[in-house]
């Protein structure tokens, strides 16, 4: 959009829209983005961020872990669930009502180290004060060939996600000192 945001503008009356990207992840990644719904979100108004997962069919059986927003009632959190086949897991549930709010935005930052420990950071005004919303532990698949976005809406919502700010990076720990190759001596002075 004008804003150089990605929207949502469907032109169906009611649905669903997945964006994707080839995208293989290891053990350990960084996933940093923001989203705004003008809406509060609900189970017919519903986005799914899914951060790993072996198949670019979101609707379809795959693989993977996904952040969810929309639930259906006045205390709706962003959750993170695990997907195996069919069946989709409860992981990790952030602060209740925190996003039942229109409109409902966040921050997040999700970072994932290669023994499968989880940490979720949120700033609920969209800025990047981000604090913790806590962690858990989940090590079932360890790499990915998606990323991507799935938007169910209503006729009235259609048009009302935005994403911004993606940033999906590995987790390296820096363990190697710097060397020192090389002086050069720009003037006696």
């Amino acid at each position: 959009n004008s804003n150089n945001e990605l929207q949502l503008n469907d032109t169906a009356a009611s649905g669903s829209a997945q964006l994707y990207t080839a995208l293989a992840t290891a053990d350990s990644t960084i996933w940093e983005f923001y989203f705004r719904l003008e809406f509060p979100p609900s189970a017919s108004n519903q986005l799914r961020v899914y951060l790993m997962a072996d198949n670019n069919d979101f609707s379809a059986s795959l693989n993977g872990y996904f952040l969810q927003l929309g639930e259906g009632n006045a205390q709706d959190a962003i959750e993170i669930y695990r997907q195996s086949g069919t069946t989709k897991t409860l992981l990790f549930r952030a602060t209740d009502a925190a996003v039942a709010l229109n409109p409902a935005q966040a921050r997040v930052k999700i970072i994932r180290d290669n023994s499968g420990n989880w940490t979720l950071l949120t700033d609920y005004s969209g800025g990047n004060n981000l604090t913790l919303e806590g962690a858990f532990t989940d090590n079932t698949f360890n790499t990915s060939n998606y990323f991507g976005i799935d938007c169910a809406y209503t006729s009235s919502r259609k048009d009302k996600f935005f994403l911004d700010d993606f940033t999906i990076q590995p987790l390296f720990l820096d363990i190697a000192p710097p060397i020192l190759d090389t002086i050069l001596v720009a003037n006696p002075n």
